[in-house]
């Protein structure tokens, strides 16, 4: 499903990033990703979000908000 956009933002993302790596893992090479730093706090629940792109459609250039 994720192939099908250019870009996809994934909520709830947890701490341990190694299910989101294991998705990955079976993407094409062109295929990346961003995540913001975890909420440390109680009310963030530890989680994150993540952004998926196509490197063939979307350019990363370091700024992440």
């Amino acid at each position: 499903m994720i192939g099908r956009f250019g870009l996809v933002a994934l909520t709830e993302v947890r701490r341990d990033l190694s299910e989101l790596l294991r998705v990955t893992e079976f993407s094409p090479p062109f295929r990346d990703f961003v995540t913001s730093d975890y909420g440390g706090d109680r009310t963030a629940n530890k989680e994150r979000i993540a952004n998926v792109f196509d490197k063939r459609v979307v350019r990363f250039t370091g700024l992440a908000v």
